[in-house]
C-alpha cells in the first residue's frame, strides 16, 4: 500500500504543479494538492478513510457537473472539459482504492 500511496503522491503532485498555466489553476491545484497531501500522509501513518472518501466525493460530484457539457459538445475529441473529467476520475479512483487498502476492505490476494 505504501508504494501505491507514494505513486499517487507523485501523480497528484505532478498534476498540481502542471496546473500553473491553466486558465483556472487555483481550484485544480487545491484539489490535486489536497489529494497528494492525503496520499503522502497515508503512506507513513494510518489515515481515516473518511478523509480520503470525502475528497473523492468532492471530485466525483465535480466530475458529474461536467457530464452535461461533455454530452452537449458531443465531439469527444478529448478537449479541456474531457481532460478535466478524466483527471477528476483519476482522483476519485485513486483515493477510493487507497481508502479501501488503508481500511482493510480491499480484496485480499489469497481470497478464492
Amino acid at each position: 500500500m505504501r508504494i501505491f500511496a507514494i505513486f499517487l503522491v507523485l501523480l497528484f503532485g505532478t498534476a498540481a504543479y502542471l496546473q500553473h498555466n491553466d486558465p483556472d489553476p487555483m481550484r485544480w491545484m487545491i484539489l490535486y494538492g489536497t489529494a497528494a497531501i492525503l496520499c503522502l500522509a497515508s503512506a507513513f501513518r494510518p489515515m481515516p478513510a473518511a478523509s480520503l472518501y470525502l475528497v473523492a466525493l468532492i471530485a466525483g460530484v465535480w466530475a458529474v457537473t461536467l457530464v452535461p457539457t461533455i454530452v452537449e459538445m458531443g465531439a469527444y475529441d478529448f478537449n479541456e472539459v474531457e481532460r478535466e473529467f478524466g483527471g477528476l476520475l483519476v482522483v476519485v479512483i485513486g483515493l477510493i482504492c487507497l481508502a479501501r487498502c488503508a481500511s482493510g476492505t480491499a480484496p485480499s490476494e489469497n481470497a478464492a
